[in-house]
């Protein structure tokens, strides 16, 4: 790869990333609110401080049709650059390296002091371009682990943890690095989330996920549908 062309890449991926549709959306539908910090419900009705802004958060606090929507954004913003390089440089890692550089700037971005989300929509954006059929394969199966296990968490995190396994099994080596990359960048911007999560678990305030259905409805960017009522959803935001 040329380095010029890979500065490029990492430039244009990382302005890209820093994007915050979650912040656009949220200053359409609720100006004047702070959206730095969300108090997000879990099953058992424990809250855990989110202090990240994306399609988790606004889900939690607008439900989750204005989270998907957000979601599909964040997913586009990593999705169609990948592609894009994919196509212009066949045969080239540049794709992989905007991939990461659109997480990066999701997680960091520069037009908000770098306070962003922590990127799993655009995880899974770059994951689409570069192998649908793993998207497919990995996410499904990392619910089900989730869901055998009755732990949430896993069930939400797991396909893209599989990724680095589909890929060292049936991609490239520059393609399975890749996949253990932004799955540390993941971990690491998602710390005082799993930190919280782990306290209320361990203090008994969070219940197991035993059935297919709780764990469609368990994920806090449900929001109100989670619960049936609005006013849950409404205490999201305080």
């Amino acid at each position: 790869m040329d380095i010029g062309t890979v500065i490029g890449v990492v430039v244009v991926g990382y302005l890209l990333g820093s994007i915050s549709f979650a912040r656009l959306v949220g200053q359409r539908l609720m100006p004047g609110e702070d959206l730095s910090t969300t108090n997000m419900h879990v099953p058992g009705g424990a809250t855990v401080t989110y202090t990240g802004v994306s399609a988790t958060s606004i889900g939690s606090r607008m439900g989750p049709k204005w989270g998907m929507v957000v979601g599909i954004l964040d997913i586009l913003k990593a999705f169609v650059p990948v592609l894009i390089l994919q196509l212009v440089w066949p045969g080239e890692s540049y794709y992989l390296v905007v991939a990461i550089a659109v997480l990066v700037g999701h997680n960091y971005p520069i037009y908000y002091r770098f306070k962003g989300g922590r990127g799993q929509a655009s995880i899974y954006g770059g994951f689409l371009a570069i192998d649908p059929i793993g998207v497919l394969v990995t996410t499904p199966v990392g619910m089900l682990v989730g869901l055998a296990i009755r732990q949430m968490l896993i069930g939400y995190v797991g396909g893209q943890l599989l990724m680095i396994l589909w890929f060292a099994l049936f991609g490239t080596g520059a393609e399975a690095v890749y996949a253990v990359v932004v799955n540390v960048l993941f971990i690491y911007a998602t710390i005082p989330e799993i930190k919280g999560f782990w306290a209320k678990r361990q203090a008994g305030e969070i219940e197991e996920i035993r059935t297919w259905e709780q764990f469609k409805t368990s994920h806090p960017a449900m929001g109100s549908e989670r619960y049936g009522d609005d006013d849950t959803a409404a205490d999201a935001t305080q």
